[in-house]
């Protein structure tokens, strides 16, 4: 058994969360999460691909999210939370079709061709979703990529988006 001291310790903890480093509150609270009674399990068993695709995420600007892995554990940045709106507290690690249940009959399609290889763009998508507690329609700009691992298969997507919803309303009301 190896020991190591104190100052390893931290070190060691500090290379294994690296790729959070830009990450903001998410990128801390994933940081601060304990991950090992989840499927994905502790972060230092996490696949290089998954690390390098949510540090992408977590530095971009832009709204996004990747969802990883057989469940689609979901991950997102800073600027995604206004869209989860009440659900951004319970969304994280939880696979992608139950954070958006009303959403997921039209995305799992795509989200299937995805996960084959496709890329995909929409533009001033329309929605019902439900993320303040009652369903209200809402327009999205947005593009899935698939995210492949280091053997080039894909294990998970990265969306970045863009919500429409004012655009559209100021266009309704000209």
């Amino acid at each position: 058994m190896q020991v190591l001291s104190a100052k390893a310790a931290v070190e060691s903890s500090t290379n294994q969360h690296a790729f959070l480093a830009q990450g903001g509150a998410m990128g801390e609270r994933i940081r601060r999460s304990d991950w090992s009674g989840h499927p994905l399990g502790p972060v230092s068993g996490w696949a290089p691909a998954l690390r390098t695709g949510l540090g992408i995420v977590l530095g971009s600007a832009f709204p996004a999210f990747l969802a990883w892995g057989e469940e689609q554990t979901l991950f997102f940045n800073d600027a995604y939370v206004p869209m989860l709106g009440r659900k951004a507290e319970a969304a994280l690690g939880a696979p992608y079709a139950a954070v958006w249940p009303e959403a997921w009959p039209d995305l799992a399609p795509y989200v299937s061709r995805v996960l084959q290889g496709e890329s995909f763009f929409f533009e001033d998508y329309a929605a019902t979703v439900e993320r303040h507690g009652y369903p209200e329609q809402a327009w999205f700009t947005f593009s899935f990529s698939p995210l492949r691992d280091e053997a080039g298969l894909v294990r998970g997507l990265i969306c970045t988006v863009v919500e429409m919803t004012g655009k559209m309303a100021a266009v309704a009301r000209h």
